[in-house]
């Protein structure tokens, strides 16, 4: 009774999901924005009666689900939408954390509109059973730091340990004070123990419902973020910063005591 446009793209997608093993699961991460009648009709009708998932990238959420797709698997692919109305599915990159931080990616593809990342379930710092239970950090580490008076960093998640070569994750927890006009961005850096910045992660600001920080409602908001630690990264005590800035001038926010990069805390590199 109605018709929908048939996505020559799907036809590649969907042959790959119909031969593929019993042990390996397919998921597609989805726009909470978007609402359920999103779906890829072209790749519901070619593999249809195959398994693969829809995974609504909400943050009180996510990781539940992705604890239960990944039951009795080996292996996930994840399906990341570069031209389609989801490709700004996880862009506060709540599954990137959960998948780095308790999976190891072991492969990645390119085809025209989409992305195929393959994650392999192990032992991880996170997980230290090979079942997958996905899981985000508690972030209760106080920081209690007010910028501009407009913006306050309530706690932070702060790994103690890392590896060269790996991601160190990092979360936050931030509260409006008052409102913005500007979707501030967060700069996370890692600083090495003479001093020099080695990696840096920016991103805007981000609600779960994707808000940037002029839309906030006056609620707190988790971020967490994936710092890489570079592969010739010396043993030692490394410094996390973060710096707020107007991604439009490029000024940064002051902290009441002056400071516009504040030190997170410490990190050891062994």
């Amino acid at each position: 009774d109605f018709t929908q446009t048939f996505d020559l793209y799907a036809v590649r997608l969907a042959a790959d999901i119909v031969h593929s093993p019993a042990d390996i699961a397919y998921i597609l991460p989805m726009d909470i924005r978007a609402g359920v009648e999103a779906r890829h009709y072209t790749l519901d009708y070619l593999a249809d009666g195959h398994p693969y998932t829809y995974l609504p990238v909400d943050e009180p959420t996510v990781a539940a689900r992705l604890t239960q797709v990944a039951a009795g698997k080996d292996t996930l692919c994840v399906v990341r939408w570069t031209a389609d109305k989801h490709r700004e599915a996880d862009a506060k990159e709540l599954v990137s954390f959960l998948l780095e931080t308790q999976a190891h990616l072991s492969n990645r593809e390119s085809f025209p509109v989409y992305d195929v990342e393959t994650y392999a379930f192990g032992k991880t710092d996170f997980n230290p059973a090979s079942s997958p239970q996905f899981s985000f950090p508690v972030i209760n580490q106080p920081v209690n730091v007010v910028f501009d008076n407009i913006l306050r960093i309530d706690n932070m998640y702060l790994q103690p340990a890392a590896s060269p070569g790996r991601w160190l994750p990092v979360a936050l927890t931030l509260s409006p004070l008052a409102k913005m006009d500007v979707d501030y961005k967060a700069s996370l850096r890692l600083i090495n123990p003479i001093g020099e910045r080695v990696s840096q992660k920016d991103r805007v600001l981000l609600h779960n419902y994707h808000q940037g920080t002029s839309l906030w409602p006056p609620e707190t908001v988790n971020e967490y973020y994936l710092l890489p630690v570079p592969p010739d990264a010396p043993p030692g005590e490394y410094t996390v910063t973060v710096v707020i800035y107007n991604p439009n001038t490029q000024s940064p926010l002051v902290t009441t005591s002056g400071l516009a990069e504040l030190p997170l805390g410490r990190v050891r590199v062994e």
